[in-house]
């Protein structure tokens, strides 16, 4: 296993950006009703929150902050994938089963190393989905333009 991402890096960094996007584009109106309960007081329930979406924007709302989503979901799949593996095959004698403790070891270096080029869009994506910045920012980019000055 650790093995074969060491001969083949390419094909864990399309695996892991390939699963995160994937994952990101079918739940991301979950992801806007999360963040919609997170900052706003007066959800009512995922279903109403989500119709509410819908009424105000139309399915436009409902994936309003999916580009800055996608745009961090690619990479974010591909550092953690390659690293998990990575750090697996360094903890890990060649054709030996990984032990827990690799695996764990693995997991956190994967983990930690996504957070950190991770948080900048993890913010612009949450910004875009809140209610109260709807007529604040324009698109993606006016978004990260805002950010960058304030």
């Amino acid at each position: 296993m650790a093995s074969d991402a060491r001969r083949e890096p390419a094909r864990t960094l399309f695996a892991g950006a390939f699963a995160n996007v994937s994952e990101c584009c079918v739940f991301h109106p979950l992801d806007s009703v999360k963040t919609r309960f997170q900052l706003q007081r007066d959800a009512n329930s995922v279903v109403g929150t989500l119709r509410d979406m819908v009424r105000h924007g139309g399915l436009r709302e409902v994936y309003r902050g999916l580009l800055p989503a996608v745009g961090m979901q690619a990479p974010r799949g591909m550092i953690k994938f390659f690293t998990n593996e990575t750090a697996l095959g360094r903890f890990t004698r060649a054709g030996d089963k990984p032990q827990a403790s690799a695996a764990i070891a693995a997991g956190f270096a994967a983990g930690a190393t996504e957070s950190l080029f991770i948080t900048p869009f993890e913010l612009v994506k949450v910004r875009l989905q809140s209610a109260a910045n709807l007529a604040t920012y324009r698109n993606t980019a006016d978004a990260v333009r805002q950010g960058v000055r304030g």
